[in-house]
C-alpha cells in the first residue's frame, strides 16, 4: 500500500463522526502505517551493517505529524501555536539527522559536501 493513501484515509476517518466502524478502520490503518514505517526503516539495511539509528526513525514520524497538524490548522481545527510546535519538532529532527550524518563522515570531502548542502539550503530560502 501507498503510505500517502494510508495517511489520507486516516485523516478523513479522523474527521468523520466517531463510530465503531470508523474506529475499526482506523485501528487497521494505524497498524498498516506502523508496519510500513518499520519496513521502511528496515529497508535501509546495508550489507555491512544495519542502520537503525533513532534519528532516521524519528524524522519521518515528525514530518507526518507536521503535515497532519498543518492540515488541521488550514481547516481551523488547531491554533497556530500547535503548528509552530510541530515545525519545531520537525526542524529539530532534521538538524539531528544532518548532524548525525556529518559526525559519521570519514573524509573531508564528505564533510565539504554536507557544508555545501547547508549553504545551498540557506540560499534557497
Amino acid at each position: 500500500m501507498d503510505i500517502n493513501i494510508i495517511e489520507d484515509t486516516i485523516d478523513e476517518l479522523e474527521q468523520d463522526a466517531t463510530s465503531f466502524e470508523n474506529c475499526e478502520k482506523l485501528a487497521n490503518l494505524y497498524i498498516c502505517r506502523e508496519n510500513y514505517l518499520k519496513r521502511f526503516s528496515q529497508s535501509l539495511d546495508t550489507s555491512e551493517h544495519t542502520y537503525k539509528h533513532s534519528e532516521l526513525q524519528d524524522i519521518l514520524p515528525a514530518y507526518c505529524k507536521y503535515v497532519e497538524v498543518k492540515r488541521r490548522y488550514q481547516q481551523f481545527e488547531v491554533v497556530d501555536k500547535m503548528l509552530i510546535y510541530a515545525m519545531q519538532d520537525l526542524c529539530k529532527e532534521i538538524v539531528d539527522f544532518v548532524s548525525d550524518i556529518y559526525h559519521n563522515t570519514e573524509t573531508e570531502a564528505e564533510r565539504a559536501l554536507i557544508v555545501e548542502m547547508i549553504t545551498n539550503m540557506r540560499s534557497a530560502i
